[in-house]
């Protein structure tokens, strides 16, 4: 399933080889801020009905926007959450293989009110609080010491995250390949295997080994895991936001060139930072050209995401949500961490509150997220093979419409309206089933 390549580059010398081969279209035209002294007084476990999480910051705005929605139900759920990186769900949720226990969340955690309003709380000191979930980009093996997941912790798939290489938007380039990533990330600028112009180490934005947008780079270029960080450069960016500040901040110094500024984060943060960095266009191993997440890469506003839907774009991975179980049924025990799982999963719908009645669908759009029944492949473990993949219930045409304003499907109220090629009415379009 490829597209007709809009224009090859003719083989060069190996830097710009290996930042891309061709560009291909369809078509083109933080970590939680210190508590202050008032609001130390909040405990976290204090809050009404609160669920407390941890985990990394790439699911952040999604969180808080279930957050917020959460805060105006009825009764109301607190959704407490902490960043600080992805693998710490995993030392929170399953015990160290010495100690035999888990790490208690400390120091401070955020949650949203009704409003919209983050705000913090705190773990008192000595806490021997436990987490009830934990959230990132990845599958809890990816982490190092995490075998497999203990009988009582979940492992539930949520909205598809999209992963950018992310460049100020005065750079003059516009891909990049994975053998460069490579490179760039596994031996790291000024080594002597530099790839122009990505040769300035101060310039080069990077993460932490409990980071999933740093894990599952990795994986997705060949550098191993259990040594993905032993020559990166020193720039740690701290979160996905962090990677977008320091691209700007960098692209803003007097003395350096736009263009040798690097850094990688979740799609959603790149989107929604359009007016300062873009998404470079991605060759993965084994392809010949190389592909945006979206068909209309000059757009401010498209984000269709169609080459990732469609197997094109490489660089994604869906987000996971970990939460505590009955060891023997497997099912979730505490009424609002279930209910709050159970929306992640599109397996119960929001509770229309006094300021909404957004449908978890929209919401995941509107944060960017893919939402599964938009996908037309999946894939096997983290940043694995594609396969195609028919939704049981597919959104391709509305999401297609959210993202673009436009589309081919026929508008429906019942599936006895729609044409045998497109049987199926979901979410007001005929779609094919």
């Amino acid at each position: 399933m490829m597209s007709t390549p809009l224009y090859r580059q003719p083989r060069r010398a190996r830097g710009r080889t290996l930042r891309s081969a061709c560009v291909a279209a369809l078509a083109i035209a933080s970590v939680s801020a210190g508590v202050s002294s008032a609001s130390a007084q909040q405990n976290c476990v204090d809050l009404p009905n609160p669920i407390l999480g941890i985990g990394g910051s790439a699911p952040t705005n999604l969180v808080k926007r279930l957050g917020a929605r959460l805060a105006g139900a009825t009764p109301p759920i607190t959704v407490v959450y902490s960043d600080p990186g992805a693998c710490q769900a995993m030392t929170a949720l399953v015990p160290n293989a010495t100690t035999g226990k888990v790490t208690p969340l400390s120091g401070s955690g955020k949650y949203w009110t009704a409003a919209g309003v983050e705000t913090p709380c705190v773990y008192p000191s000595g806490s021997t609080v436990e987490a009830d979930w934990g959230s990132m980009a990845q599958e809890a093996s990816t982490c190092s010491g995490v075998d497999k997941l203990p009988a009582n912790v979940g492992d539930y798939l949520g909205p598809i995250s999209g992963f950018s290489l992310i460049v100020p938007n005065g750079s003059d380039q516009f891909a990049i390949s994975s053998e460069a990533v490579y490179y760039i990330y596994g031996f790291g600028a000024g080594t002597g295997k530099d790839v122009p112009p990505w040769t300035n180490p101060a310039a080069i934005g990077t993460r932490t080994t409990t980071s999933a947008a740093g894990l599952l780079l990795a994986k997705a270029v060949g550098i191993p895991v259990a040594r993905a960080l032993a020559y990166l450069p020193a720039n740690d960016v701290k979160t996905n936001q962090g990677a977008v500040d320091f691209i700007t901040k960098v692209s803003e110094a007097a003395k350096t060139n736009p263009s040798s500024a690097l850094a990688f984060a979740s799609t959603e943060t790149a989107d929604a930072n359009r007016a300062t960095v873009r998404t470079l266009a991605f060759k993965a191993q084994g392809q010949d050209c190389s592909y945006f997440p979206d068909t209309d890469v000059t757009g401010t506003n498209s984000t269709d995401k169609k080459n990732l839907r469609e197997g094109r774009y490489f660089l994604w991975n869906p987000h996971h949500f970990f939460a505590k179980v009955d060891p023997t049924t497997k099912e979730i025990v505490k009424p609002a961490l279930k209910s709050f799982i159970n929306y992640l999963t599109s397996k119960e719908e929001l509770p229309a509150t006094a300021t909404s009645t957004e449908s978890f669908l929209d919401l995941q759009i509107a944060n960017g997220n893919v939402p599964t029944c938009a996908m037309r492949v999946t894939r096997t473990g983290d940043m694995g093979p594609l396969a195609s993949f028919q939704p049981e219930k597919p959104c391709n045409c509305y999401y297609d419409k959210k993202t673009t304003g436009t589309t081919t499907c026929q508008a429906c109220t019942t599936s006895s309206e729609c044409p045998a090629s497109a049987p199926l009415c979901n979410v007001g379009f005929c779609e094919v089933k």
